[in-house]
């Protein structure tokens, strides 16, 4: 049987649309023209007038500024301060509110452990030789360096550097120069 007509609709009978405040603003339909580095600093400015910015993120190919704010409401206290003063107006394009963006802390922060080897019974990591000598066992690899710089050679470089806490380690002197 064949479906009941719908009732026509007019946009009179929509409730009003209010859009939910994030913490991101989108300048969208934006003329590529305006995505010279004198503009974007100018609204840079603007935009940090009204609040801290968390991100400031222009997409000429896409004809957009992201723009996130710490918080939902700074963003929200900047969009209506853009809007009372008509900045969507003056640059020819739109003003909405995106997706809210996460704010979270820097990826080493939230996952510490980045480099560390799983737990395994056996990480066999190194590759036997060409042709193993009698009696060769391979054995699981050591896990990999955490430090950015091995403790024996900050002492090292300390030592010949900085041995009287006066040196800087960039600038030679006559009982440490630097190697050709």
């Amino acid at each position: 049987t064949p479906s009941p007509p719908l009732d026509p609709v007019s946009v009179e009978d929509l409730p009003p649309i209010s859009p939910q405040a994030t913490n991101t603003l989108l300048l969208t339909d934006m003329d590529t023209a305006l995505f010279t580095p004198v503009l974007l600093d100018s609204v840079r400015e603007v935009m940090e007038e009204l609040g801290k910015l968390h991100s400031f993120s222009p997409m000429p190919a896409f004809g957009r500024i992201v723009i996130v704010y710490p918080t939902a409401l700074e963003a929200a206290l900047a969009h209506h301060q853009l809007k009372a003063n008509a900045i969507d107006q003056d640059l020819g394009c739109s003003l909405y509110f995106g997706g809210n963006t996460p704010i979270a802390a820097p990826t080493a922060l939230r996952y510490p452990n980045l480099l560390t080897v799983p737990e395994a019974e056996q990480l066999w990591l190194i590759s036997p030789p060409g042709s193993p000598p009698v009696g060769w066992q391979s054995r699981p690899d050591d896990p990999p360096n955490m430090q950015p710089h091995a403790d024996d050679i900050v002492a090292a470089l300390h030592a010949r550097f900085m041995d009287d806490g006066s040196q800087n380690m960039s600038s030679p002197s006559p009982q440490h120069p630097l190697p050709p």
